[in-house]
């Protein structure tokens, strides 16, 4: 059962955040952070892509295999990916508060919609 913060804000709207992994983070990484307007972290995201994709080519270009620059990408993206699924949902949480949100509960996941419906 997953556990719920229930943050409000005094205009009336209301957002649940998932404590723990985010997998929609983990599988959509600067997609996820852009829909929650996280700048720094898509950015981050987006940074290392693009890096990746002008590297490739220079990297060859040294002599070293397309294989090992391959793996390196590949390793590269899993930490990133892994790093967006366990602080993905905290990122958010702790961005909504400068917004004027205040953590007003914490519900399991049966009572999530239910109370951002009341």
């Amino acid at each position: 059962m997953s556990l719920y913060d229930i943050y409000s804000h005094p205009d009336g709207r209301v957002e649940a955040v998932k404590q723990g992994w985010s997998w929609p983070a983990v599988f959509l990484g600067g997609f996820w952070a852009l829909s929650k307007r996280l700048w720094p972290p898509a950015g981050a995201a987006f940074l290392i892509a693009i890096l990746g994709w002008f590297t490739a080519p220079f990297l060859a270009g040294q002599g070293i295999a397309f294989e090992t620059i391959e793996l390196a990408h590949m390793v590269i993206a899993a930490l990133m990916f892994r790093v967006f699924g366990a602080y993905g949902n905290r990122w958010y949480a702790t961005k909504l508060q400068p917004e004027g949100f205040r953590r007003v509960s914490k519900v399991s996941d049966i009572d999530a919609s239910r109370t951002i419906n009341e």
